[in-house]
C-alpha cells in the first residue's frame, strides 16, 4: 500500500452519513475531521457506481444470453474438451 493507512472508522461514518447528518456533525461524533467523512462518502459513491454498472451489465447478459456472470463461469469450468489424438497417460488430482 502507497501512503499513509487510513485509521478512520469508515463503518460509524458510513452510519452515521446513512442517518441524514451533516458532514461537521458526523465528525463530531466519530472523533475525526469533517474531509474524513467526505471522503468516506465520496468511497460510498463510487461503491455504488461499480455495483450499478456490474448488476446492469449482468442484466445484459441476462437479456441477451439467458445467463448471469455466475452462470457463465460454471459453464466455462464444466465445458469438456474433445479427444486429442495423442495418447497421454491420465494424472490423478
Amino acid at each position: 500500500m502507497i501512503g499513509r493507512k487510513k485509521h478512520r472508522n469508515f463503518e460509524l461514518n458510513r452510519a452515521l452519513l446513512a442517518s441524514g447528518m451533516s458532514f461537521r456533525k458526523c465528525a463530531m461524533v466519530a472523533n475525526c475531521s469533517h474531509g474524513s467523512i467526505f471522503s468516506e462518502k465520496q468511497t460510498m459513491k463510487h461503491e455504488e457506481v461499480k455495483l450499478k454498472q456490474k448488476l446492469a451489465e449482468e442484466e445484459k447478459l441476462k437479456r441477451e444470453f439467458g445467463y448471469t456472470i455466475e452462470e457463465s463461469d460454471t459453464m466455462e469450468s464444466t465445458k469438456t474438451f474433445p479427444k486429442s489424438k495423442f495418447n497421454f497417460p491420465e494424472v490423478s488430482k
